[in-house]
């Protein structure tokens, strides 16, 4: 009788000094479910620090936008217009609409099809020799629709059905364009750190800690120094000139998502852009860019 006192006795210690056996992760399941009608003001307040050498200087702005969802059977639809500073709709910009799927994929920009035709009836003789031709404007309209699927598909498709745990790591990599035919690996490491009340909904917060590839940049740059001094042959420039020795990108990023539909509450990314670039007669500078973006919603 006294050895199970004992042992009895140590498990309640045990367990007072959080030694008992752990509890299983919790496990979070996510759906692309919007309600019918949600609308969201997303306000992105964007600061920028650039520093070259002993010179540094800073920039800020701010930018919103009204985005409303909308359900149709199992489609829905989502459509962004960019407001200006008092809340108006910004003079000369026009609302872009989507159509997705029930996992939260872009199936369709719309009416982009009707601009690829307005533009392309607007090319003359004189525009094509400034190099606006129907290859430059069907170039411009694909590449509006692939941002598209590539930013509903970070958004939403991703997540959506996946069923997680948290503390749970996703590793993947993927590319990003430096300039056009021009891109870099890069390497991401999503992770669903814990959960958070915002705004009365219980929401998944998401972690990405994103790197640029080093051998990948390194053959980017070179291709991006080979073409500019072919086109400065071409022209004639004998010059020497500035050449790009080495850079360095990285990027975090948090989210508060509800899970339960997918729908943001919170997100801040900070991305750092590092260039070593050699200039006849001055040597080798380095040059930092850091924009951190923090985007909030106030939901309508």
């Amino acid at each position: 009788m006294k050895h199970l006192t004992t042992c009895v006795t140590l498990a309640v210690l045990a367990a007072m000094l959080g030694l008992a056996r752990p509890t299983a992760a919790q496990t979070i399941t996510f759906k692309f479910n919007p309600p019918h009608g949600t609308t969201v003001i997303q306000t992105d307040a964007i600061s920028i620090v650039k520093q070259t050498g002993t010179d540094k200087s800073t920039d800020s702005r701010e930018s919103k936008m009204r985005v409303v969802f909308k359900k149709f059977g199992n489609i829905f639809q989502v459509t962004r217009t960019k407001l200006g500073p008092a809340g108006q709709i910004a003079p000369g910009t026009e609302p872009v609409s989507v159509k997705l799927d029930g996992k939260g994929n872009c199936l369709e920009v719309v009416d982009i099809e009707k601009k690829r035709k307005a533009l392309l009836a607007k090319i003359t003789p004189a525009s094509r020799e400034k190099g606006l031709d129907e290859k430059y404007v069907n170039e411009v309209v694909d590449a509006q629709i692939a941002l598209q699927k590539k930013s509903w598909k970070e958004y939403a498709g991703k997540f959506a059905g996946k069923t997680v745990k948290i503390g749970q790591a996703w590793k993947e990599s993927t590319s990003l364009e430096l300039m056009p035919g021009i891109s870099v690996t890069i390497k991401r490491t999503i992770t669903f750190v814990g959960m958070a009340q915002k705004y009365g909904k219980n929401c998944v917060r998401i972690r990405y800690s994103t790197v640029a590839d080093p051998a990948s940049l390194k053959t980017a740059i070179a291709k991006i120094m080979a073409e500019r001094d072919k086109v400065a042959k071409a022209q004639g420039n004998t010059a020497k000139l500035p050449r790009v020795l080495g850079m360095t990108i990285k990027e975090e990023r948090e989210r508060l998502v509800d899970p339960a539909t997918l729908l943001e509450y919170s997100d801040t990314v900070t991305s750092t852009r590092s260039e070593q670039v050699s200039i006849p007669g001055q040597g080798t500078i380095t040059t930092s860019t850091v924009q951190k973006t923090v985007t909030t919603y106030k939901y309508e």
